[in-house]
């Protein structure tokens, strides 16, 4: 609900003088933003914040599937309503989940980079590493179009954290993945030559001195 479009588009604050310029709109939302699987009439998709009640947050509800379509107003003109699609909190793409240090391979975040999944647009890739580095903000680190986070793999008992890059692969068609890739790892510092002790440097110049 914090994106000015879908925050307007949520709370019916569009106004067009016709049903046109509505559709416009409309094909624009759907665009470029991630849609359900599952459509219908208008465009559907999951809006975090939306029109959640305080017993759903208690439950771990972080927003709703909405329905989003034109409606005609007074005075001729239409706007965009966003309509409640009641889903069990088990298929929502977010919801709350047992509070953990750091997230895992498991995280529908970096799994959807694993699998190579498209985003609608960068802007909802975008979104997604934000999410991610609000979910996280003690070992995430947002950089331009990536996210460094510190990752718990358990198929790694002895050293279960790893150092992960999620970042933005634009598309040719217009939408956009996520990836990862290992940060490069830092060059060890060449060690300093122990000194030699006088006794070492002295039996040098004897032996110097033998073959002139």
């Amino acid at each position: 609900m914090e994106d000015p479009l879908i925050g307007a588009a949520a709370g019916g604050l569009f106004r067009f003088v016709s049903e046109k310029q509505a559709q416009a709109k409309l094909d624009h939302i759907a665009r470029n933003y991630l849609r359900s699987k599952e459509q219908d009439s208008g465009v559907r998709l999951w809006i975090r914040g939306f029109a959640v009640t305080p017993e759903e947050e208690h439950e771990g509800y972080r927003g709703h599937f909405a329905r989003i379509t034109i409606a005609a107003i007074d005075g001729g003109r239409f706007a965009l309503r966003a309509e409640k699609i009641p889903t069990a909190l088990a298929k929502h793409p977010q919801k709350e989940r047992p509070k953990e240090r750091h997230p895992n391979h498991g995280h529908p975040i970096l799994r959807s980079a694993e699998t190579g999944k498209q985003y609608a647009s960068i802007t909802t890739a975008r979104n997604a590493l934000t999410v991610l580095h609000e979910e996280f903000p003690d070992v995430t680190i947002p950089g331009k179009d990536l996210l460094h986070v510190m990752v718990y793999n358990r198929k790694q008992p002895e050293t279960p954290i790893e150092k992960t890059i999620v970042h933005i692969v634009p598309l040719e068609n217009g939408k956009a993945r996520l990836a990862l890739k290992k940060p490069k790892a830092k060059k060890p510092k060449p060690k300093d030559k122990p000194e030699e002790g006088k006794f070492t440097a002295m039996l040098k110049q004897r032996s110097s001195k033998k073959k002139k």
